[in-house]
């Protein structure tokens, strides 16, 4: 009986439609915050649209791909190894590169050694040319010597020049290295120049000779002089039952 009265009451059932609409109003405005946050998270539309950053990757070299290492939206790193290229091509790139170099070493080497064996060449060839030299010092006194000797220079040069004749021939055809030809050419200049030197010396002595000669008798006797500046040196001069000598001094 008091809670019909209750209801009855105006005042009540003001306060009781006063909460209610409080009430549906909060529930209401739960629901827009609710809704609103729910389309931010996960929006939902029969027709949308989805910008994303996209981020370009390029190799510095080229190749086929043979192994990845990732997948589809993956978070990575700096760092990560994302995929993996055909190593075959550039070690085979690399083995040809250190065979070249290796080639070029030797050609090096080669090089090296041809040109010591150049500079031995022309110390052979100085030294031969000095000896040379000596040689044609010692026999300018001796008339015989050095017909001798410019004998053998001839001979030696002659040999030298065939030499070189038969090997310039081979060098096109690579049967010889112009180390050898140049070798044969060194050999040769160096004995023209010693066969001309002792013949140059041998004409010098003869002149000198002509003109500082005196005789001497092996006995005694008196000699008759010589009948013309052609007499050589060397030769002996006619006396009477007697020969002398003539001798530069």
């Amino acid at each position: 009986m008091a809670e019909k009265q209750v209801i009855s009451d105006p005042a009540g059932r003001r306060t009781i439609g006063r909460a209610l609409g409080i009430g549906i109003i909060a529930a209401a405005a739960i629901m827009v915050v609710v809704a609103l946050v729910q389309w931010e998270i996960r929006p939902q539309t029969d027709d949308a649209t989805v910008r994303a950053n996209f981020v370009g990757i390029a190799p510095q070299v080229n190749g086929h791909i043979v192994e990845l290492h990732v997948r589809d939206n993956q978070l990575v790193k700096e760092g990560d190894l994302l995929f993996l290229i055909d190593p075959r091509p550039y070690k085979i790139a690399l083995e040809r590169a250190r065979a070249t170099l290796a080639l070029t070493r030797t050609e090096v080497d080669g090089l090296k050694n041809s040109a010591a064996t150049a500079v031995a060449g022309v110390s052979k060839a100085e030294a031969q040319l000095n000896a040379s030299a000596a040689d044609v010092k010692r026999s300018e006194m001796n008339p015989v010597v050095s017909d001798a000797e410019i004998a053998r220079l001839e001979a030696q040069f002659q040999n030298a020049d065939d030499h070189l004749k038969r090997l310039e021939p081979l060098l096109p055809l690579q049967f010889v290295t112009t180390d050898n030809v140049e070798k044969a050419r060194t050999e040769r200049a160096s004995t023209l120049a010693a066969l001309n030197e002792a013949r140059a010396r041998k004409r010098g002595s003869s002149r000198i000779g002509i003109g500082a000669c005196s005789t001497y008798s092996h006995r005694g006797g008196a000699a008759t002089g010589p009948q013309s500046t052609s007499q050589r040196p060397g030769q002996y001069w006619p006396v009477r039952g007697y020969q002398y000598k003539d001798r530069c001094s």
